[in-house]
Formats: C-alpha cells, sequence, structure tokens
C-alpha cells in the first residue's frame, strides 16, 4: 500500500487510497475464511474507525492467530484523544496468540481475568490503557513476551506466570512471579522492582531515562532488585554533572639579567 510520502505528502489523499484499497481486499473475504495473520499499518485515526472497525471484526471473525494494528502517526504531535478504539471484546476466549497494536485506545475489563487466554505475545506501542492491563495477561505456561512502549496509564503491572522473553517501557511499579524469566530489558524513569522467583533470570538490561537520581538507584536499589541475575548485567544511564571553574592567577616574576 502506498504510504503518505509516497503520495507527495497529502496524508489525506494517502490514507482514503490506503483505506479504499483495503476495503477493496476485505470485500472478496467472508468471515468463513481462515486467516493466519492480518496486519495493517498505516496513520489513522478516530475518524477512519467505521473502516478499521471492519477490518477488525473480520480478524477476529477469521480466528486470526496474529493480529498487528499499527495507526501510529508520523507526526509524534498527534494527541491520544484522537486514536482508534480498538473492538477488544470481539477476542474474548479467542485463539488468538499474537497481539500488536500501535495508537490505539484499549478499554479494558476488571479484574485480572485473561482476557485473551491464549496470547503468547503481547505489544502495545502509544496505547492508552483505560483499566487493568493485568486482564490482558493470562495466568498459563504459554505467555512468553511483552512489551509496553509511550503506554500512559500504566503506572503498575504485576504478573504471575512464566515469562521467557520480558521487554518493558514506561511503568512506575512492576511486580512479577515469573520462574522462566530469563532475560529482562527496562528502559524507563527509575521505577520499583520487585521479582519475586525469577531464579533462571540470565540477562537484564537497564537504561535509566533521568539523571535525576540515577546513580544512586542504580548503585543500591538496582542490585536488590535482580538478586538472580548470573550471567550479564547491563546499566546504562545519564548524570547531570556541573564543572566549577576556578581562575588561577599565576604570578611571573621577571628578572633582568645583570
Amino acid at each position: 500500500m502506498l504510504g503518505c510520502n509516497a503520495l507527495g505528502g497529502h496524508p489525506k489523499f494517502g490514507a482514503a487510497m490506503y483505506i479504499s484499497r483495503v476495503n477493496s481486499i476485505v470485500r472478496q473475504l467472508s468471515s468463513s475464511t481462515a486467516l493466519n495473520k492480518f496486519v495493517a499499518k498505516f496513520p489513522l485515526l478516530r475518524r477512519d474507525a467505521d473502516h478499521i472497525d471492519r477490518w477488525v471484526s473480520l480478524s477476529a471473525a477469521s480466528r486470526a492467530r496474529r493480529i498487528v494494528l499499527d495507526l501510529c502517526p508520523e507526526v509524534a504531535t498527534v494527541i491520544n484523544k484522537a486514536s482508534y478504539s480498538f473492538l477488544l471484546h470481539l477476542f474474548s476466549g479467542s485463539h488468538l496468540k499474537s497481539l500488536c497494536l500501535g495508537f490505539v485506545s484499549l478499554e479494558l475489563p476488571p479484574g485480572p481475568n485473561g482476557f485473551i487466554t491464549n496470547l503468547t505475545k503481547l505489544g502495545l506501542h502509544m496505547v492508552s490503557i483505560m483499566g487493568d492491563i493485568q486482564c490482558l495477561l493470562p495466568e498459563c505456561d504459554v505467555f512468553e513476551w511483552l512489551s509496553l512502549t509511550e503506554c500512559p496509564c500504566t503506572p503498575i503491572l504485576s504478573y504471575t506466570g512464566h515469562c521467557s522473553v520480558f521487554a518493558i517501557c514506561v511503568l512506575h511499579k512492576i511486580e512479577m512471579q515469573a520462574p522462566n524469566l530469563t532475560d529482562f530489558e527496562f528502559k524507563n524513569y527509575p521505577a520499583s522492582f520487585v521479582l519475586g522467583d525469577c531464579h533462571n533470570m540470565s540477562k537484564a538490561s537497564i537504561g535509566l531515562l533521568s539523571p535525576e537520581y540515577s546513580f544512586a538507584y542504580a548503585c543500591t536499589e538496582l542490585p536488590t532488585a535482580l538478586p538472580h541475575v548470573h550471567d550479564h548485567l547491563s546499566i546504562s544511564l545519564r548524570i547531570r554533572t556541573e564543572v566549577h571553574t576556578t581562575l588561577l592567577y599565576k604570578h611571573v616574576h621577571e628578572t633582568k639579567p645583570n
């Protein structure tokens, strides 16, 4: 599909063409069509919801195992209020294995219900989350990978299960009971970790974005928060430095030769 840049920088014209082409494909399919993977990547907004709803409904009815809906804008100044509201309820109890969403809003049901029970991969980027994200995390052995980036309203994450690869951002507190967790990646402002029963963790990569208290946090809190890392621990941080200069005056005495 041609994107905005390929159409001479006319995003409205580009969106109209993209929507038209996707709709022409969707009209050739039916709810009985079996899809393994459904991917749509284009900067669309809530005003395009009628079309996006049709695509999402088809992907749910066709029992797609992997879904990618990336609507992230090319201009980062677009506010989340304009984002599309994803029809999450269509996938309750589905066979969905992988779900990756970009620039949508999610209204989650209350409680950790394992809303999508067979999910192994969940990736959310610039997703506005309303409710408790725990309901998206299945408490079972199949869940393998989680990524949250630039997602507001996700201050705390608690998870009990078996997670072999874990990449997460933009949280204030993480509580995990994950016996099979081997790799841990965190890039955020200093946050509180409670990683219990993570004895198989072999690699951890920590990136601290704020210079405030980062050095003290890395030296005092991180060793306590990550006691089970037994192979490789990488920490990157920003340190604010202040340079005080002192002018030194040197008096030179000249002596004339006799």
